[in-house]
């Protein structure tokens, strides 16, 4: 199932060469006999076929120039090899797609059920998948025929079919319309989804009254509007609002009485959205009052924390007691930005920017300077939206004639922002913007002068930045790159900031960490490199070290901050402590020199100090590092917690108890602290009782999720599930846990550790219930971004079968291992 007809192994290049020896490194010792012999003579008939197709697939049909040329090259596959599998298939898709070769795809289900050996149910699954694809291009026409065709085939289309063909169906809000009436004619139920996707349509089309119209049939056939509902509303009111007089207003009453009443919680979207319409409608007022709203709201929060502590989060900025989702989101400082132009408020636009500065820049900085372990896809999004911040902050100053503010804010991004350059804006693109943002007939006063600077400004950063990447980027060595610096200081009589991030990212490539050392000393003897930049230099430079687990150099980076008087911060020493690794004796002197120097450790420091000492597996100085905490009045929040957790976990078969231990910080002290478990937490305890061999534990606390997702299932308004809850887990405390595939894992070790096949196969059918009945659903869906997190939820789901196999394996339960392998090597997209 998994190595031959799941779309997710398939794209993720799974060999099944190595599922294969996967599935026999379950196998314990002395456990080779009885069905596992029969299963591996299967396994191993398997591999070369499965081997032989994927490599036709890959040569043969990623290299067709056109439609016809694919489906010929699986004819002829058909006729030489007796069957097309499932990987040419989904592989043929992926090309037909890319040569956007949309009638083929059209007919690709059909000549998948002339084929030989392709099962019915597999053809129905990619026609889906090809609706989706239609539904992505707008093309409603090839849709329906899809459907129309699995209506003549017998193969039942289903409300998701249709949902695809309404959103394919654009701006033409009439076969929509159409398209839902043939829903229901066909005897279906239309849901939640199908509604929205009908919104989105009337939205995309800018019908107001259509809006209200789709709202009055949902509440006559009982169905509750979400965040999606609310938020496609309420940015059909952000299109419509120059059009149509009082969007505003219906805006903000959508916000706070109408989302309340369905007890749903506003999110950026619905903010920025309400706030776009305020604006629109020449309300930029209002639309700023609303921001200085939520501003309050978050303060309001904050001192609520328990004893005033901040959460992680909190210095993100924003963040309303109703919806913790909205901190720090950029989405909401670019609208009131907008605001502020529309009302030429530069005194405002500079204040919300030093707002942001002074916390979302400060920490998404921050993280981007971090050993990052994945989402960088979305720090990257977060990244370019906050220089599109900056680009609407330019505009307000120079709508408002204040050009020495605009030009100082362009310089901030053009010159000194280390994500600026690692996105590589162009200086002369964010120029263009910069004169898009003036107004006709205001091209007077300071406006050319700040104009003449700028030109000056983008040759050198361009020829700077050419140099960067041809010469820099091409260096075998720290010395090599260093010497090209130095050259670039003596002939063009200045190194720009440009030149030192890339020759740090060219340097850390390299592992040159001496090197990566010496380049804020250089900074700071270049000509034009003011004290800060270098400063700034060397804290990235220090989180690198804390990457690679180089403390001597990075307290090396930080004796040298001291002695040129730079004064390094919490920070740079945390990130220092974090370098220690598992040398917990080394981190604990760290602390220690951190208070001599009379600086006042946090939260951060102590969590970086948790993570040192599990990594050495000392349980001891877990207790030790508590203590300190609780005796200078420092809370603990869920980073402490699961560091905690995790060293029970790490420790367990090392002591006893751990199992008990871990379920006692889940009850008992994480409620006191009013730190809601997330899925790590729960899937860390499970591992603790695991280990300790308490499986019936690990599988104890499985069911309480379960039941407690139930539980909240029944509690919500009208019996009606929200858009997650069909993922199989949510406990009332918190529902991040929904359907991770973390917490399934540890629940099918378990499982395996007490030889629970009948467990083992329940917990898989619930995870093929749920979670991979939506994972493969958002798979096929047209997707706006995200396919990296998808990736890594296909992998943990690959992850949970291997497992699973293994459960059944040790048991002894051939069948079901041999069975389970096909599903995921045979049938699984």
């Amino acid at each position: 199932h998994v190595a031959l007809d799941h779309p997710m192994a398939f794209d993720l290049e799974a060999d099944p060469a190595a599922l294969k020896a996967q599935l026999e490194a379950c196998l314990p010792e002395g456990e080779s006999e009885g069905g596992w012999a029969e299963a591996q003579a299967i396994v191993d008939e398997m591999v070369p076929a499965i081997q032989e197709n994927k490599m036709f697939a890959i040569q043969r049909i990623d290299q067709a120039q056109s439609g016809g040329e694919i489906r010929r090259h699986l004819r002829e596959l058909e006729a030489r090899k007796g069957e097309a599998t499932r990987f040419h298939y989904h592989r043929a898709l992926d090309r037909l797609e890319a040569l956007e070769a949309w009638q083929d795809i059209a007919r690709l289900p059909r000549d998948m059920l002339k084929a030989k050996g392709v099962p019915v149910e597999t053809a129905r699954r990619f026609a889906t998948r090809a609706i989706g694809l239609f539904s992505k291009a707008k093309r409603t026409d090839l849709a329906m025929g899809m459907i129309d065709w699995l209506e003549a085939e017998n193969l039942e289309p289903d409300v998701l079919h249709y949902t695809m063909a309404v959103h394919a169906c654009g701006a033409d809000w009439r076969k929509a319309f159409e398209l839902m009436d043939h829903i229901e004619a066909r005897g279906l139920k239309l849901d939640l989804i199908s509604y929205n996707a009908l919104l989105s349509v009337v939205t995309n089309a800018g019908e107001r009254g259509k809006v209200d119209q789709v709202l009055k049939m949902m509440r006559s056939r009982g169905i509750s509007p979400d965040i999606f509902t609310f938020n496609a509303i309420l940015n059909s009111l952000a299109k419509n609002a120059e059009k149509y007089g009082g969007e505003g207003k219906r805006a903000l009453a959508l916000l706070f009485e109408e989302m309340p009443r369905y007890q749903v919680a506003p999110d950026s979207f619905s903010f920025a959205s309400a706030m776009q319409a305020c604006e629109k409608c020449g309300d930029w007022r209002g639309a700023l009052s609303l921001f200085d709203h939520i501003v309050d709201a978050d303060e309001h929060a904050t001192k609520l924390e328990e004893g005033g502590s901040r959460g992680p989060n909190a210095r993100r900025g924003l963040r309303p007691n109703h919806d913790k989702r909205i901190i720090g989101h950029m989405r909401v400082f670019r609208s009131a930005l907008v605001a502020c132009a529309r009302g030429k408020q530069v005194a405002k636009a500079l204040e919300i920017i030093a707002l942001l500065r002074g916390s979302v820049e400060v920490d998404l900085v921050k993280r981007w300077n971090e050993p990052s372990e994945g989402g960088r896809p979305m720090l990257e999004a977060e990244a370019r939206d906050l220089l599109i911040c900056y680009n609407v902050a330019i505009k307000a100053c120079a709508i408002g004639n204040h050009m020495s503010e605009a030009l100082s804010l362009y310089e901030h991004v053009a010159l000194d922002h280390p994500m600026a350059f690692d996105l590589e804006a162009d200086p002369a693109a964010l120029k263009a913007q910069l004169e898009a943002c003036l107004p006709e007939g205001e091209s007077e006063g300071g406006w050319a002068e700040a104009q003449a600077i700028v030109d000056e400004m983008v040759p050198a950063i361009q020829e700077n930045k050419m140099f960067a990447i041809q010469r820099i980027d091409q260096a075998q060595s720290g010395g090599e790159i260093r010497r090209h610096l130095r050259e670039l200081e003596a002939r063009k009589g200045e190194a720009t900031r440009f030149h030192y991030h890339r020759a740090l990212d060219r340097l850390e490539a390299l592992e040159a960490w001496q090197d990566i050392a010496r380049l804020p000393r250089d900074m700071l003897k270049a000509k034009g490199v003011p004290v800060e930049t270098a400063r700034r230099f060397a804290t990235r430079a220090i989180g690198l070290f804390s990457k690679a687990k180089r403390t001597d150099l990075a307290m090396g980076m930080i004796d040298w901050l001291e002695a040129e008087n730079l004064e390094p911060d919490v920070l740079h020493y945390t990130m220092a402590v974090h370098a220690c690794g598992a040398d917990w004796r080394k981190a604990f002197e760290l602390m220690d020199h951190i208070e001599a120097r009379g600086l006042k450790l946090d939260l951060i420091s102590y969590n970086a100090l948790l993570s040192v000492v599990t990594n050495a597996g000392e349980r001891g100085k877990v207790d030790q590092v508590l203590k300190m905490m609780r005796s200078r009045g420092i809370s603990p929040d869920i980073f402490t917690f699961n560091a905690i957790l995790n060293s029970l976990a790490k420790n367990a078969e090392k002591y006893g108890g751990e199992g008990k231990r871990a379920l006692a910080l889940l009850f008992e002290e994480m409620p006191r602290y009013q730190v809601a478990p997330d899925s790590f937490s729960f899937a860390s305890a499970m591992q603790a009782c695991e280990k300790c061999g308490d499986w019936r534990g690990a599988l104890s606390l499985f069911d309480h999720i379960v039941d407690a997702d139930e539980h909240a299932t029944k509690l919500e308004e009208g019996g009606s599930r929200g858009p997650n809850a069909r993922r199989g887990l949510r406990p009332n405390h918190d529902k991040r846990i929904i359907g991770h595939m973390r917490v399934f894992r540890s629940a099918l070790v378990a499982c395996a550790r007490g030889k629970q096949v009948a467990k083992a196969l329940e917990i898989i059918a619930l995870l093929r219930g749920s979670v991979e009945v939506d994972l493969v659903k958002r798979w096929n869906e047209p997707s706006e971004g995200g396919r990296p997190m998808l990736e890594a939820e296909a992998r943990d789901l690959l992850i949970c079968y291997n497992v699973a196999i293994k459960a059944c394996a040790i048991g002894n339960h051939m069948s079901e291992a041999l069975s389970l392998y096909e599903h995921v090597a045979l049938d699984h997209p």
